[in-house]
């Protein structure tokens, strides 16, 4: 499958993609995108992680084990995966705070933040499709299935929040003889 970068204007496959990120540098600095406390972490690369993608929902990346949830809204899809970490978000190999607003970032992080594992957890999400605020709220889709897999005690907060509920409501086709979903032409009477 080859992807293409719509800024270069020229295809890249997304394994050699991978592998230039992660040969990129041994240490990145970080911060938490919604509970900055003006630190600066900084945190361990693996150059020899390979990504496995899994129907099970948990399977390991080299030494890193995680748990995958897929999320939806509109036309929006997100892959969500979970490690035990330090609180690092990575979205489509960008920082969270770089491809969100705040706001959206918020969204996207809160069913951490009401299990309170915030800085316990580093979280890659790969997206695509829709806007920006569908794709916040399908990550947290994603996100709120994925802690549900890791921990069914979950299961009490997620659900009153309205977290775990796939948001049915989406842009409705177009029906030939009108001119949208159900704006009918103009009427005329002579």
């Amino acid at each position: 499958m080859v992807t293409k970068d719509i800024k270069n204007k020229n295809p890249k496959a997304p394994a050699k993609r991978v592998k230039k990120e992660l040969a990129k540098a041994d240490t990145t600095s970080f911060h938490h995108p919604v509970l900055d406390t003006g630190s600066t972490t900084t945190v361990k690369n693996q150059s020899n992680e390979t990504f496995v993608p899994t129907l099970l929902g948990a399977a390991s990346i080299g030494k890193k084990k995680y748990i995958e949830g897929i999320g939806r809204r509109k036309t929006s899809t997100a892959r969500v995966r979970i490690y035990d970490g330090t609180g690092q978000w990575v979205i489509n190999g960008k920082d969270a705070s770089k491809y969100f607003s705040k706001q959206q970032v918020q969204t996207a992080v809160s069913p951490l933040i009401q299990i309170r594992k915030a800085n316990k957890r580093d979280v890659s999400v790969h997206v695509s499709g829709g806007g920006p605020n569908g794709q916040a709220v399908a990550i947290r889709h994603g996100l709120s299935r994925a802690l549900l897999l890791e921990d069914e005690a979950h299961l009490p907060v997620l659900k009153p929040l309205g977290f775990l509920t796939r948001d049915p409501r989406a842009k409705e086709r177009k029906k030939f003889g009108l001119r949208r979903a159900r704006r009918a032409p103009q009427f005329s009477k002579r």
